[in-house]
């Protein structure tokens, strides 16, 4: 099934080409929906929806930005640049604004290839990111309160394809931690790495193999992949403009309910508002499109 879907909002960023994106809602001083988005440059600008304007602009180096990830239990946001630096951006209700509070070097090479990274765990004082490398995914835990550092857990997820996206399934908690995976070969995959606080034990001693997997994209690559675990509806997008909606089902069954045909021509970043209200792509063209509703799936 396709259809065809227009924008309700459509943001030009002009000169700033958009790789990374996210959305935040803040409360205080009074409430606002941000977008906070990653620049091929090495920028990270924050943008207020309501106005269409960008409010502050944080530069960490000179690399493209390859992940902007809210870690919504604080209001702060993680940024990744392919220069591997992590920045960490805190919203200070009394200022009303972001402020960077971390940047950080990543030790070796650990990202080889130009793909986002995502949060996969979140805690009052460190977070769990998934950082792609070829066909690899590794995870890596960053320490958010001093002494600050990023470590290596020696959790590597293998996929059957080089890697291009991936996002989370839920990020409240430690005990259960979970990546969805999209592949050059135009699937995902679903992996858990801790369930009920027990970490899944690698089938050949090192990797973890996914759980379930899903071919969305025939062999068009997946390069942008968001889920919403309220709702548990999931989006890809890839490089004809073309973005599939999915499910996520019990026992962990993955099934495809719409694909949707846009006017862009590739995606960079797609994101599920936590409300499920609002679906936000950022596409090569250099152009944030708000869509409102969301198609509705089947059950």
């Amino acid at each position: 099934m396709s259809d065809q879907l227009y924008p309700e909002v459509v943001i030009r960023t002009g000169s700033h080409v958009v790789t990374a994106m996210c959305h935040i809602s803040v409360s205080q001083p009074i409430s606002k929906q941000l977008l906070i988005t990653g620049t091929d440059d090495g920028k990270v600008l924050c943008w207020d929806l309501s106005a269409q304007l960008i409010r502050q602009s944080f530069s960490i180096d000179s690399t493209m930005v390859l992940s902007t990830i809210p870690l919504v239990q604080s209001c702060r946001v993680l940024a990744y640049t392919r220069g591997q630096k992590v920045m960490i951006l805190e919203w200070c209700d009394r200022s009303g604004q972001f402020q960077s509070t971390l940047t950080h070097q990543f030790e070796g090479n650990v990202c080889p290839t130009f793909c986002s990274t995502a949060c996969i765990s979140e805690c009052p004082d460190r977070c769990y990111i998934c950082v792609p490398a070829d066909n690899e995914v590794n995870v890596y835990s960053v320490q958010l309160t001093p002494p600050v550092g990023v470590v290596n857990t020696s959790i590597t997820l293998k996929a059957g394809a080089m890697v291009t996206c991936v996002t989370s399934i839920s990020t409240n908690s430690e005990q259960n931690m979970s990546a969805m995976i999209g592949d050059e070969a135009g699937n995902i995959s679903l992996y858990y790495i801790y369930n009920n606080g027990v970490q899944t034990k690698p089938h050949d001693g090192r990797y973890l193999h996914p759980i379930s997997s899903l071919n969305i994209h025939h062999k068009e690559p997946v390069l942008a992949i968001d889920y919403n675990s309220t709702s548990r509806l999931g989006v890809t997008a890839g490089g004809s403009g073309l973005i599939s909606i999915w499910k996520l089902k019990e026992q962990f069954k993955l099934s495809k309910h719409l694909d949707i045909k846009t006017p862009s021509k590739g995606f960079n970043a797609v994101r599920i508002r936590p409300d499920s209200k609002l679906l936000i792509l950022c596409s090569w063209d250099g152009v944030v499109r708000l869509y409102h509703p969301i198609p509705r799936t089947q059950n």
